[in-house]
């Protein structure tokens, strides 16, 4: 099975994940796509030659063919993306070099007997692993589309499906684990992925239970209790009317917090802003895509959810900036259906917006000639005054056309 993608939300641009796997592909070619042996030159992990630090590090680059390579980056790029989207490149790095270095430590520690033929180990398949078991712990409900190739008479049947993470990683580590005890603990690449696993499960239970990742309460142990998404986690969040509407600015907080307030109900309440604080923290960023995406969990979670007034302003101006007009449209929309009578100057913007959205990339000047109509000419500045006068002549020009054509505005 060969992961493709994965529906696990991402934070972060995985750019370290893409450097890491430049970087292994760097040293392949430099050791010859492993028709070199990376003893030569010093970067495997050899056996029984004693501790080497150095080669704690450098052997998790080395891989001794193209198939190595390849099948370890493709897992690498799946995986990684996740683990580095929920922490950020810096925080992932050094899971990544810790988890490859502690393992090659154990297993160089317990080759120091060994005096079979020279040999030694290489590769990032003990650290894929310490991955793979991250985010069973963290993402195990999300689904990873996978590929699979079965020999035919004619080449290879292909399929694809999508497969829960803790399926797929789970079964990936369940056979290594009992191909490990078939083969009597043996020093072999089986011993180093399992031992990967592990300190990769070690990894994402300290930093879960340590509140040093957000889960969402999607995590193993959320799943296990049968607790995740309790939509009531996002009570916080229902809407009920515009003068009742939730606002997590700080003086809200101060003023709702007591002295004797359960300090249960509050860790619960800050899990619960968690994904609204993303959300603004993209918007802050400039991440409006994000933002959506943090958006559509927070209403999967809770169907009765409405952003604010400024917040969705905000969202739907980022969106139309980055040209994500199927996105833009039911956003701008929206406020005007909420928050057209609480600022002029914040709808008249949406107005045009949704105006040149809908005669240049929807082909709706119908439409576009109703978002324009509650518009006051005198109330614009002179450059939306200028903005106004050429979009009426487009819906203008756009209706006459489909009058004269004999088509139907829908």
């Amino acid at each position: 099975m060969i992961p493709l993608k994965t529906d696990a939300p991402i934070y972060h641009w995985p750019w370290m994940t893409v450097a890491l796997i430049v970087a292994n592909i760097g040293v392949a070619a430099y050791t010859g796509l492993g028709f070199r042996d990376g003893g030569e030159i010093g970067l495997q992990l050899a056996f029984g030659e004693g501790l080497r630090p150095w080669e704690w590090v450098t052997s998790n680059f080395v891989h001794y063919d193209p198939m190595h390579l390849v099948g370890n980056m493709i897992f690498l790029w799946g995986f990684g993306l996740v683990v580095e989207g929920k922490l950020g490149w810096w925080r992932y790095l050094i899971i990544y070099l810790s988890i490859g270095a502690i393992e090659c430590a154990i297993t160089q520690t317990i080759a120091l007997g060994y005096s079979g033929p020279a040999g030694g180990a290489a590769g990032a398949s003990a650290i894929i692993y310490g991955l793979l078991a991250i985010c069973v712990v963290w993402a195990p409900k999300n689904e990873v589309t996978v590929l699979v190739l079965l020999p035919t008479f004619r080449l290879f049947a292909v399929f694809i499906f999508e497969i829960s993470i803790l399926t797929f990683c789970g079964l990936y580590i369940a056979m290594e684990a009992v191909f490990l005890v078939l083969t009597g603990f043996e020093l072999s690449g089986i011993l180093s992925h399992v031992i990967g696993a592990a300190l990769g499960a070690v990894v994402g239970v300290v930093m879960l239970k340590n509140n040093w990742v957000d889960c969402e309460n999607w995590d193993l142990f959320a799943v296990w209790n049968n607790t995740h998404g309790n939509p009531k986690e996002f009570d916080s969040y229902r809407y009920r009317d515009y003068g009742n509407e939730t606002s997590w600015s700080s003086s809200d907080r101060d003023k709702d917090a007591s002295p004797t307030a359960d300090p249960k109900s509050e860790r619960r309440r800050t899990k619960a802003e968690a994904p609204l604080r993303r959300l603004r923290r993209f918007l802050d960023s400039g991440n409006a895509v994000a933002a959506v995406g943090e958006l559509d969990k927070l209403i999967a979670s809770n169907p009765s959810f409405r952003l604010g007034a400024d917040d969705l302003y905000l969202l739907a101006d980022g969106i139309y900036r980055e040209k994500h007009w199927e996105d833009a449209r039911p956003l701008l929309t929206e406020y005007l259906q909420r928050f057209a009578a609480t600022d002029r100057t914040k709808t008249l913007k949406v107005r045009l917006k949704l105006a040149r959205l809908l005669v240049d990339h929807s082909d709706r000047p119908d439409l576009a000639r109703k978002a324009l109509r509650p518009i006051r000419r005198d109330d614009l500045s002179v450059s939306q005054q200028k903005a106004f006068d050429q979009l009426r002549a487009r819906v203008r020009d756009k209706l006459e056309h489909s009058a004269e054509g004999g088509g139907s505005l829908g």
